[in-house]
């Protein structure tokens, strides 16, 4: 009874004293829920966190002496991306910009059925080169292309890259003062295992334009 009423009312940190020694519950006796007010959860050198500007999740695996720059993982409202660390370590900015360059499969399946993946860029546009691979698991080609924007861009073109295996494929523009291009011909084909990246390899040069979305149709 006097060890339950010390951890109903704790007023200073629990530090164990001996260094990877004790547990927290076993697996007969496990705690229900963990709330947690900070950012970050630290296992075994790996973290998980909550980017603490967008609200975004971010895993990282443990740098290692082979591996001294982990890609981190991020999970937005937009999908799944890949960023670059620097010992483990991202900001901010890279995760917004992460979370903006999300490629994600639409409905449909593969093998001769109809099916869409999308692209979206979200914000102001800028130059931008795709790390995010969108896997195929089934033979697909693709036919059209419809792209769009929210804002159009002024004094030059939106042009935009979608690469094959790390090769450009298939190149297409929006025009300066418009807000899309759609019904875009298009014939790359996909085998299973492929994988497709888009770049943005220009933008408007007195607006860039704002809010990309595109739709690669199979």
């Amino acid at each position: 009874m006097a060890l339950r009423k010390i951890f109903s009312s704790v007023k200073d940190n629990i530090v164990p004293d001996a260094n990877v020694t004790y547990d927290l519950g076993n697996t007969t006796n496990q705690w229900k829920d963990l709330y947690l007010s900070g950012n970050t959860l630290n296992i075994g050198g790996a973290s998980i966190s909550v980017d603490a500007n967008s609200g975004y999740m971010v895993f990282i695996p443990k740098p290692t002496e082979s591996e001294a720059n982990p890609k981190a993982t991020v999970v937005s409202a937009n999908g799944v991306a890949t960023v670059e660390t620097t010992a483990g370590v991202v900001n901010t900015a890279q995760v917004t910009a992460a979370s903006s360059n999300t490629v994600s499969a639409g409905g449909g399946g593969g093998g001769g059925g109809s099916t869409t993946k999308t692209y979206r860029y979200t914000g102001r546009l800028g130059v931008n080169t795709g790390e995010v691979r969108k896997y195929f698991t089934s033979n697909n080609t693709m036919s059209t292309i419809d792209a769009f924007v929210a804002t159009a861009p002024q004094g030059s073109s939106i042009n935009i890259v979608c690469k094959k295996n790390g090769s450009n494929a298939e190149s297409f523009s929006i025009a300066a003062n418009t807000t899309s291009n759609t019904g875009i011909a298009a014939n790359t084909s996909f085998v299973a295992g492929d994988y497709m990246t888009v770049d943005i390899t220009q933008v408007g040069s007195s607006f860039a334009g704002q809010d990309l979305y595109v739709v690669f149709n199979f």
